[in-house]
C-alpha cells in the first residue's frame, strides 16, 4: 500500500502518522552526522557522510537495510499498514559537482527503481548516469 492509498482508505491524519513513523525508522538507521529530510509527499532525502572509498558500499548496505526495515508493517491506530520503498542513489563528487546535480541524478535513479517494481535501489554508476 502506498501513501496515497493510506490517505484514501484510512484518512490523511493516519497518512501523516505513517510519514512520521517512516521518518523515525529512517533516522534510527543513519549515523547522527548524516542528514535525513522529507522533500514532500512520500519522498525523503538522506545525505550520508562517508569516506570516498567506502561511499558506494555504505550506501548499498544502508539502502538494503532501509528497504527491509520499511517493508516491515507499521501499526497505526490498530491498523496494520505495509508499504514498499524505492531508492535512488548518486555519489558526490563521483556523479556530479553540485548538490542540485546529485539530487537530480538520485531522483532519476529513484524513478528507475519505481519503474522496475519498487523495493529496490538504483545507483548512478558514473558521471554519464548509467544505472546499476
Amino acid at each position: 500500500m502506498g501513501l496515497k492509498k493510506v490517505n484514501d482508505t484510512l484518512g490523511h491524519q493516519l497518512g501523516d502518522i505513517l510519514l512520521q513513523k517512516v521518518a523515525q525508522r529512517l533516522t534510527s538507521v543513519t549515523h547522527p552526522s548524516n542528514i535525513t529530510v522529507r522533500l514532500g509527499g512520500d519522498e525523503f532525502l538522506l545525505i550520508l557522510r562517508s569516506p570516498k572509498v567506502q561511499a558506494y558500499e555504505e550506501a548499498k548496505q544502508l539502502a538494503n537495510e532501509i528497504i527491509a526495515m520499511l517493508n516491515k508493517p507499521f501499526i497505526i491506530e490498530f491498523n496494520q499498514v505495509s508499504i514498499g520503498c524505492s531508492i535512488g542513489v548518486a555519489l558526490y563528487p563521483d556523479n556530479g559537482s553540485s548538490p542540485s546535480q546529485i539530487i537530480q541524478l538520485a531522483d532519476e535513479c529513484l524513478y528507475r527503481s519505481k519503474q522496475a517494481g519498487k523495493n529496490r535501489a538504483s545507483f548512478v554508476k558514473d558521471a554519464d548516469a548509467h544505472y546499476a
